[in-house]
């Protein structure tokens, strides 16, 4: 089992800031050598499959993908048994950068129109669920070429003021009306602020945006 130390991370963490550290590119590789230090797991007992890996502290999941790019970049893992689908053949996690770019770049080798989530779906689920990460050419082709219509310079310059408009009037909001109280951060800006500017850009009215959140987000 794996066992993690909050306290002594935060230790490594303070000692890197006050030995100096100015956030350069070799700052960042010697805080991570630190933390593999500090988290030496051994590669058999890493596994992405598990939800206690996710729920661990980020500074070992980082030491973990670490030691998985130098030991083993190729390495197989096992499935979880889920009760809402059977048990899949498993998985080859890549994790390095060169590897991922390969895949993504070479769609006549790897597909992505069965799938993209480690648990198999039927196709009717994929289809149903799924959205352009799940296509192949020539859908993913054709859907992505109105996509990108509005995503040219030009779009995005006319549209820059708008979203800074509407940042500004998100945060206002929250500052008035949660000024000394919790807020929900998904539900009064994480959420709203991008379907706000998704609604603009398809020519949604503001009074039908929250009929819009419900509608995809059910």
């Amino acid at each position: 089992m794996l066992r993690f130390s909050r306290c002594k991370t935060l230790a490594v963490i303070a000692t890197h800031r006050e030995a100096g550290s100015t956030d350069s590119a070799s700052d960042r590789r010697e805080f991570y050598s630190l933390v593999m230090q500090l988290f030496d797991v051994p590669i058999a007992d890493i596994d992405l499959s598990a939800p206690e890996f996710w729920r661990g502290p980020r500074d070992f999941r980082e030491s973990a993908f670490a030691k998985l790019r130098n030991e083993d970049p190729y390495r197989f893992f096992e499935e979880m048994e889920l009760a809402i689908a059977p048990k899949g053949p498993g998985y080859i996690a890549l994790t390095r950068h060169d590897d991922i770019w390969h895949v993504s770049r070479n769609p006549q080798l790897f597909c992505s129109g069965k799938g993209s989530n480690i648990i198999d779906l039927s196709q009717e689920l994929n289809e149903f669920f799924g959205s352009m990460i799940n296509m192949d050419d020539p859908k993913h082709f054709r859907l992505r070429s109105i996509v990108s219509k509005g995503f040219t310079p030009r779009e995005i310059s006319r549209i820059e003021e708008y979203v800074k408009v509407k940042a500004r009037a998100i945060v206002d909001s929250v500052l008035d009306e949660f000024a000394d109280k919790e807020f929900d951060f998904v539900d009064a800006v994480a959420a709203k602020f991008p379907l706000q500017i998704i609604c603009e850009m398809m020519g949604i009215p503001a009074e039908d945006e929250r009929q819009i959140f419900e509608w995809t987000n059910t």
